[in-house]
């Protein structure tokens, strides 16, 4: 029966807690999303210097399909849910 008992108690640092593992969670999402991009961290698609979450998260969907442009082999890069070009990459 002791062995139980604190469960019966109210947690304390509750708040703390739920806060940490939310941010943490952000975190989490933010740099999973990412490492997950297969343009890497060059993902600042407005230009305003700073990789937001959205962005981390839409760099995440992003399909890549070979090219040519100008007789080169290129990668293109589109955004699934419009198939709207983010970007060309030629070696």
């Amino acid at each position: 029966m002791q062995a139980t008992s604190f469960l019966r108690r109210p947690i304390r640092y509750g708040k703390t807690a739920c806060v940490l593992i939310a941010v943490a969670g952000y975190w989490l999402l933010y740099w999973s999303a990412l490492a997950a991009s297969p343009l890497g961290r060059d993902i600042d698609f407005d230009g305003d210097g700073n990789i937001s979450l959205m962005e981390a998260l839409d760099a995440d969907a992003l399909q890549t399909v070979a090219v040519k442009v100008r007789g080169q082999q290129c990668t293109e890069y589109l955004a699934p849910k419009d198939a709207r070009t983010w970007r060309v990459v030629c070696p």
